[in-house]
């Protein structure tokens, strides 16, 4: 076939081509990116246990005002997921009760928070608020997990460098982290640890839920942010979730956002 012909045969196929690409794109389900924050869920019921349906429940950051809302399913079930990491306070509201609130619910980075709720019979203009309940066991989520909050990146004790990784320490299964590639007084450098004697090489750690591993050198990360800039450390160790890619330690940082408070 000369070169013209197979040109001319091109052009006519080129229309199929493409809307082959338009008919089969279009169909495949989209791509949705793994965010690295936390989520409220639970169960809406009256005094007798029974299910509160379409309960509305709303979530509202108590340092920067965010607020996200949703409304209970059939069997009073309610989920608020995608929430940055904060303390938040939770209202609950439904037609013939009393509206309930929460406040001192502490989301984390990768954390499921679950906040069940009683409604009491009662005049939505009536409320009931409870302050900061006890810390309840993880039952939504499988991995084990530790966290570093920001009183103990302030107030432990951490060599020259102030890097936060030498804080790791003090979790369990961590051993001592160690320079590479760097000196000690450099406090960007990154540090090797392995985690339940693993290897070296597969920690991941992640920024804001960007990426930071080092292809040229996998033992140490791309950034390592300022202790002072950091509001927590997140950190599963072990039955880690599908979207957490490690084979040792899946460390999450999260940078400090704003407030509403006022500082001069």
């Amino acid at each position: 076939m000369s070169v013209g012909r197979r040109s001319r045969t091109f052009r006519a196929l080129l229309p199929l081509f493409a809307g082959a690409v338009l008919l089969f794109g279009g169909a495949m389900p989209q791509a949705l990116a793994q965010l690295l924050q936390g989520s409220i869920s639970g169960n809406v019921s009256d005094a007798s246990q029974a299910a509160v349906a379409s309960a509305k429940v709303s979530a509202t950051d108590e340092n920067t005002g965010l607020t996200r809302a949703t409304v209970a399913n059939s069997t009073g079930v309610y989920d608020i997921p995608v929430l940055p990491p904060g303390t938040y306070k939770l209202t609950i509201s439904a037609s013939g009760f009393q509206t309930a609130v929460r406040t001192g619910v502490v989301v984390a980075a990768q954390t499921a928070t679950r906040v069940d709720v009683m409604l009491n019979v009662g005049a939505l203009t009536e409320s009931v608020q409870v302050a900061a309940s006890a810390t309840s066991l993880q039952t939504d989520r499988m991995d084990v997990r530790s966290e570093l909050g920001s009183q103990q990146l302030s107030n432990l004790p951490v060599p020259i460098g102030r890097n936060y990784q030498n804080i790791f320490t003090t979790l369990p299964g961590f051993s001592p982290p160690q320079n590479s590639h760097s000196f000690s007084a450099n406090g960007s450098r990154s540090l090797m640890f392995t985690v339940n004697g693993g290897n070296i090489n597969s920690n991941e750690t992640r920024v804001d839920g960007a990426g930071t591993r080092n292809f040229s050198a996998t033992d140490v990360i791309l950034y390592v942010p300022n202790l002072d800039s950091i509001d927590t450390v997140n950190v599963a160790t072990n039955s880690l979730e599908a979207d957490q890619s490690a084979g040792g330690a899946f460390v999450n940082v999260t940078v400090k956002s704003g407030t509403n408070a006022l500082h001069g």
